[in-house]
């Protein structure tokens, strides 16, 4: 009975450290929102354990040759002006549907701990559910930023509905996402309130080092029963070899969290086969996987700030939707 009313304790207090912890971390859940774009229509729906997700559909209009999926960066939402200006060139350039969503604990969704890949992803799958119910044309692309692409990076090794993925500005890992987002967070407040709600001793830490990601991340796995963190680690993961994805990496040469990390998992892809460093999706067509660097570039760069940005996501889209049609 001990043991068990302890678990339970310990069980509370990891909800309750998420909860507040990432409320401070995002603190405006709609920053950056766009005006109405009257193209897109308003969604709910649930994600894979149960959250009520929102987003938004743009309908696919006749013919149309696929549907993508935006999968925002931490701390943004779907209705960012960012991804409204990519929905809006995507869809009419290539005759796309489109569907957005905010994750978890993001923008007008339901409060849950992020995870930086793993319970994210049942929030992937659970718009591509959406599309399916609604028959929004395949193939299903997924476009990913940072967060985002952590979890499309983990959805489209083994959900063989992705005939695709953009993974952009994506750390290499879980790990290394949650310590920097944790070491930039003044987490006095969160340990007094928790000291003063369940008169636990106050420790006088401001900020998370080292010494405390371990005990943080039990936390997290403490609130969604399993060890999401590893989960998310798309090295523990291989695609089945009938599931062949074709992948876009583009990260900026001056990234914080090194592209040189994050091109590891990018090598992980399709072990053993031939693959690009450099090289854009037309110099090298027949490939799977293409990693690009956009140089001078650092976490957060676009189509503002880069010329080659839509040129470089106009190849991967040619051909992607070639491939589809001829198969």
């Amino acid at each position: 009975m001990g043991r068990m009313v302890l678990t339970d304790l310990r069980k509370r207090l990891a909800r309750k450290f998420a909860q507040v912890f990432f409320a401070r971390c995002i603190k405006d859940r709609l920053v950056g929102e766009a005006p109405p774009w009257e193209a897109v229509q308003p969604i709910t729906f649930r994600s894979r354990d149960g959250l009520r997700l929102h987003g938004w559909a743009h309908p696919p209009r006749e013919d149309a040759r696929g549907t993508v999926f935006f999968c925002h960066g931490y701390t943004l939402h779907s209705r960012h002006t960012i991804y409204f200006h990519y929905a809006k060139y995507l869809t009419r350039k290539f005759n796309l549907a489109a569907i957005g969503f905010d994750f978890r604990h993001h923008g007008l969704s339901d409060d849950a701990p992020v995870t930086f890949g793993s319970a994210e992803s049942l929030d992937v799958r659970a718009a591509m559910d959406f599309a399916d119910e609604h028959s929004f044309p395949k193939p299903y692309i997924l476009f990913g930023d940072s967060l985002g692409a952590l979890a499309a990076q983990r959805t489209t090794v083994d959900d063989e509905r992705v005939a695709a993925a953009i993974i952009k500005s994506c750390p290499s890992s879980p790990w290394e996402a949650i310590q920097t987002v944790f070491s930039s967070v003044d987490i006095s407040p969160l340990l007094r309130h928790l000291s003063q709600r369940y008169h636990l001793p106050m420790v006088n830490v401001r900020k998370l080092d080292l010494t405390w990601l371990l005990p943080v991340a039990a936390f997290i796995n403490d609130v969604y029963e399993r060890d999401v963190l590893n989960d998310g680690d798309i090295r523990r993961h291989n695609a089945s070899p009938s599931h062949k994805p074709r992948l876009l990496f583009l990260m900026g040469d001056q990234d914080q969290y090194g592209w040189e990390r994050s091109k590891l998992r990018y090598d992980h892809w399709y072990e053993g086969e031939p693959s690009t460093f450099n090289v854009w999706p037309a110099d090298a067509p027949n490939e799977k996987k293409w990693f690009v660097l956009a140089k001078g570039k650092g976490h957060t760069f676009g189509s503002w700030d880069w010329d080659g940005f839509y040129p470089l996501i106009d190849q991967f889209f040619e051909i992607v939707l070639e491939h589809s049609r001829i198969t």
